[in-house]
């Protein structure tokens, strides 16, 4: 992968973790799940959840009268020498 790929491959990840986190705090929970690869992994809470539908199943758990923003702004990458990026957020 060079540069501009690789670039383009955390630019797009980085904006499908915004758009995921803009689905959550609006309830759009399948919105949500539909921001990971059908064979993405989201740790949360200490699970590993795998594939969008354990990811939706898993949102789908929470109490409709919870309301969240998230405020989500550095982020950086691990790009691993395979064709996969992990992206962090501190």
């Amino acid at each position: 992968m060079n540069n501009a790929e690789s670039l383009h491959h955390v630019i797009a990840t980085e904006q499908a973790v915004t758009r995921m986190y803009y689905a959550l705090d609006r309830g759009d929970y399948p919105g949500a799940a539909r921001c990971f690869l059908p064979d993405g992994i989201w740790e949360r809470s200490g699970n590993a959840l795998h594939g969008q539908e354990q990811i939706l199943a898993s949102l789908n758990q929470r109490t409709a009268t919870l309301f969240t923003r998230h405020y989500v702004t550095n982020f950086w990458s691990w790009n691993r020498v395979d064709p996969s990026l992990r992206l962090h957020s501190v």
